[in-house]
């Protein structure tokens, strides 16, 4: 399992840790070796249920050649059939809830650091608000390899990139209540703010609001807090 250098720049400090640099992209490391373990229940599956198979097809020919075909029609080898069947089911289902359960934390993994990333930027209250992009992210699989995909507002999967729903969500209007600074309004921090963001006055902003805005929007800082550049 793989993940490009876009998808890692976008995990978390800790969720960092799980992978190594593998080439141009990075593989899980460790005990957390998430598409080892997926490889590993598809195989035991396999194995277990090409085990059973070959019993089942032993136990056919064994009894076709002492009792001929009719013994296939007594209850004893139904039975039998039923009750390695019965295994084959179980095996089948343990593996693919084994691998539907690696898959959801990988991608609450991958979802996760992609949209923590851009709440920080955007939103002054990050850990709350970051629930308003959530359902706007998904996975695919493209064979064995996952990718972050972004969904339009209406659901379906899109060409967007995470940097257009960024700016798509700082654009919008109705979240300018709760947007960092003037990028409620979506000009870019430029001279003649007219976005809801532009209501909020230099005083309004708390300490840490500042040193963001400092950070993220230096032409918006200089403009609200004039005295103060070259300072945070």
């Amino acid at each position: 399992m793989k993940i490009t250098k876009e998808q890692y720049d976008a995990l978390t400090t800790e969720q960092k840790k799980l992978w190594k640099k593998d080439g141009e992209e990075y593989s899980l490391v460790g005990d957390t070796d998430i598409a080892s373990e997926m490889r590993r229940a598809r195989d035991r599956e396999k194995a277990e249920k090409e085990a059973a198979q070959a019993r089942i097809t032993e136990l056919e020919e064994r009894l076709t050649s002492l009792e001929g075909d009719d013994a296939r029609k007594s209850k004893d080898i139904n039975a039998i059939e039923a009750g390695w069947q019965k295994k084959l089911d179980k095996v089948k289902a343990d593996a693919e809830k084994l691998v539907a359960t690696l898959k959801q934390h990988l991608e609450r993994a991958l979802i996760g650091g992609a949209i923590d990333k851009i709440a920080a930027e955007i939103f002054m209250k990050p850990d709350r608000d970051k629930r308003l992009l959530a359902d706007r992210v998904t996975v695919e699989y493209d064979g064995d390899v996952p990718s972050l995909k972004v969904k339009d507002k209406d659901g379906k999967v899109s060409s967007m990139t995470l940097d257009d729903l960024k700016k798509e969500t700082v654009d919008n209007a109705e979240f300018g209540d709760i947007l960092v600074g003037s990028k409620a309004s979506g000009s870019g921090g430029t001279g003649g703010n007219n976005g809801s963001g532009a209501s909020k006055q230099p005083k309004d902003y708390t300490e840490a609001e500042r040193v963001h805005l400092y950070k993220t929007d230096r032409a918006t800082f200089d403009r609200l807090f004039p005295a103060k550049n070259g300072a945070a």
